[in-house]
C-alpha cells in the first residue's frame, strides 16, 4: 500500500504502474484486476503453453510493466534469461545426481 492508499500486488510494483494498480483504501481491490495480475501466466498462456520451461518460468507483473503499458502491450522479455538459469540448474542437477547427491 503506497502513503496514497492505493494497493499494489507487492513492493516491487512501481507506484507510477498504471497496471499494478490493484485498488485503494476508498474503493477496496479491483478484484478482476488482481485476479488477472497475480495469474500473469493467463495472459500469456497461448503463447507460452508450449514452452519446456514453462514449469520454472517466474514472470510477474513487476518484471513485465514499465509502468505506462497496458495488458495487451506487455510482453516477457526475461524468456532467454530464464530458459538459461533452468537449463543451467538442470544441468547441475544432474551433474551432482551422477555423484552421488542426494536431495
Amino acid at each position: 500500500m503506497t502513503v496514497d492508499g492505493d494497493f499494489y500486488p507487492c513492493e516491487r510494483v512501481s507506484e507510477k504502474s498504471v497496471l499494478g494498480k490493484i485498488g485503494n483504501i476508498f474503493s477496496g481491490i479491483y478484484l478482476e484486476k488482481a485476479e488477472k495480475i497475480l495469474n500473469i501466466g493467463k495472459i500469456y498462456e497461448d503463447k507460452c503453453r508450449d514452452c519446456w520451461a514453462y514449469s520454472a518460468c517466474d514472470i510477474c507483473i513487476a518484471k513485465l510493466d514499465d509502468t505506462e503499458c497496458n495488458e495487451k502491450d506487455i510482453l516477457p522479455k526475461d524468456c532467454k534469461k530464464i530458459k538459461f538459469t533452468f537449463e543451467n540448474n538442470l544441468k547441475d542437477y544432474c551433474v551432482l545426481k551422477s555423484l552421488g547427491y542426494k536431495y
